[in-house]
């Protein structure tokens, strides 16, 4: 693993609380640092996700590189804040989909949301970067892209297989990653310390 390179593991849904999650993460983080932003999510509100975007995007005139790392799924927001990233890479076996944004009342109803056409347009600068001519009209339509499909059109860099070096990068990584802001290099040190003494006590018992 590289120096000064940290990972995020984004495995829910997109809310306010991912937006202070991603805030408190990227605090912490230093110039010029490398971001692995794993993801694994179906999506969530559209407004937290566009932050989260805003926030890349800020750290990157820091000079932060992100490259997201999508396993299994990245679907509506969630896939937003994957091309947002100066890297996208994808599991040979995942999906990523990408759609209009959408509210329940006025998908039943027909009204017009204005709020829907400003979201959409936040997505299309996003998916510009590697989509130019894609258009509001393709927005609406679910479009379900398999890693061989995604990676054919440019919408991300490379596919990657887990193979058993990825996976010793993925154990080594935990020392310095960081869960839903929740979690710290000192927090899996304590673990580790409290999972060391408990055997010794069972061992001493024995």
């Amino acid at each position: 693993m590289m120096q000064d390179e940290f990972i995020y593991q984004l495995f829910d849904d997109i809310t306010s609380d991912t937006v202070r999650s991603v805030a408190t993460f990227l605090r912490g983080l230093p110039d010029k640092a490398r971001v692995i932003l794993d993801i694994t999510s179906y999506g969530g509100e559209i407004f937290p996700s566009i932050a989260i975007i805003q926030m890349i995007q800020m750290n990157q005139k820091f000079g932060v590189h992100f490259t997201a790392r999508i396993w299994g799924l990245a679907a509506s927001s969630a896939a937003d804040i994957a091309l947002a990233c100066d890297r996208v890479e994808m599991g040979a076996t995942g999906t990523i989909m990408i759609h209009s944004a959408w509210v329940v009342d006025v998908e039943e109803n027909h009204k017009h949301d204005p709020g829907i056409e400003i979201a959409n347009a936040a997505q299309l600068e996003v998916i510009h970067k590697r989509l130019p001519d894609y258009s509001e009209k393709d927005l609406q339509t679910d479009r379900w892209f398999t890693a061989g499909e995604a990676l054919k059109i440019g919408l991300v860099d490379a596919i990657f297989d887990v193979d058993d070096s990825m996976m010793k990068a993925q154990i080594a990584a935990k020392y310095i990653s960081i869960h839903n802001g929740e979690v710290t290099m000192e927090d899996v040190k304590k673990e580790e310390m409290i999972e060391e003494k408990g055997e010794e006590i069972l061992e001493e018992k024995e």
